[in-house]
């Protein structure tokens, strides 16, 4: 678990760096929400875990991903053959919607994780 907690510690640290350069005023706030699931991970490595702190990343995660959810959807129904990869412009925010839903999945998905370590943790320690 050290090892993958390390990994995803890095990702999210590397997350949270790629928002610097976002123009639509929302990088600070997921570059914030990147960095508190970094620092998530990044105590995890030493098995110290705050169930709160991971519930309230994950309800903030889930409601970014309600927001940005839209974007996927229209994506799906009438990209015009625009890819993912493609640059940012006004004329396609579903493709940001679609790249920021994906960054909130994986966020839900990792802090998940957190959660089933947190769970071990506590079957693992003797009742006194």
């Amino acid at each position: 678990m050290k090892i993958a907690n390390i990994l995803l510690t890095l990702m999210f640290v590397a997350f949270a760096a790629f928002q610097y350069n976002d123009t639509d005023g929302q990088g600070l706030l997921w570059m914030a929400l990147y960095a508190l699931i970094a620092g998530i991970f990044a105590f995890a490595i030493f098995q110290k875990y705050s169930r709160p702190v991971v519930w309230v990343a994950l309800g903030l995660c889930a409601i970014a991903a309600l927001l940005t959810a839209h974007g996927v959807w229209e994506f799906a129904t009438n990209h015009d053959g625009v890819g993912l990869a493609q640059g940012m412009s006004n004329e396609y925010p579903y493709i940001e919607l679609t790249r920021e839903f994906g960054g909130a999945i994986i966020s839900v998905l990792s802090l998940l994780f957190v959660l089933r370590q947190i769970k071990k943790q506590q079957v693992a320690l003797p009742v006194s």
